[in-house]
Order: structure tokens, then sequence, then C-alpha cells
């Protein structure tokens, strides 16, 4: 049996469960991961294939998250990885970090797109 806030389904609409989430635990996709940053999520990563390891690096590198090895974890493991996904202030702060760069950049891209689209240049 499952605790009353922890849920088990075999496929969700992932934005609107990550909208309601404290934390999320992934094999860190790309989008996974970028939508976890866009709202400010943190993470938990067992990556298993292609992307996923250097996903689950930049993630830990960043701050936003921690990563396991799903061939050795625990359930002890989980619960502290957990714990510090939960209590640890500074992954918060580096998720909100990560956000604004994020939005930084893609506003410099708009604008470089549009000067392009409009003066002809090449920028």
């Amino acid at each position: 049996p499952l605790p009353k806030n922890v849920h088990v389904f075999g496929r969700v609409p992932q934005l609107t469960v990550l909208r309601g989430a404290d934390l999320v635990i992934c094999w860190g996709g790309a989008g996974t991961v970028r939508e976890s940053v866009n709202l400010r999520v943190p993470m938990l990563i067992f990556p298993a294939w292609t992307d996923q390891y250097g996903n689950a690096a930049r993630v830990v590198s960043r701050n936003i998250g921690l990563s396991g090895d799903i061939r050795r974890i625990t359930a002890e493991m989980v619960v502290s990885m957990i714990e510090k996904g939960l209590g640890d202030s500074s992954i918060k702060a580096s998720l909100e970090e990560v956000r604004q760069d994020r939005d930084s950049k893609q506003e410099l891209d708009e604008v470089l797109d549009f000067v392009s689209l409009h003066s002809g240049l090449s920028v």
C-alpha cells in the first residue's frame, strides 16, 4: 500500500502533474528536464540510456536535482535523495537561476531572430 500522497500511473499528462509536484523522479529525458526547470520542480534522475546520462550530469552540475544509479539504488537511498531534493533550499535557488538564464537566452534569441527577419542581416 502507498501513502495517500503517492500516486503511481502508467501514463499521465506530464505538465499537469508537474504543476502540482514538489519533486519529480524520472529517467532524465530532455523534455522532462526542461519542463521541470520551467516549473521549478527539483528532479531525482535515474538515467537508463542515451542522452539521459548527460542530462543527469547537467542537472547535478547545475544543482537543480540529484542523480542515482538505477542498478544500485536502494529504498533507503531513494528516501535520502527525496529528503535532500525537497529540503535543500540551494536546489530551489538554483532552479530559479537556471530558469532566469533560460528566459534571458530565449529573449535574446527572439530579438536576434526579429532583427534578422526584418533587416535582411544574418545575426
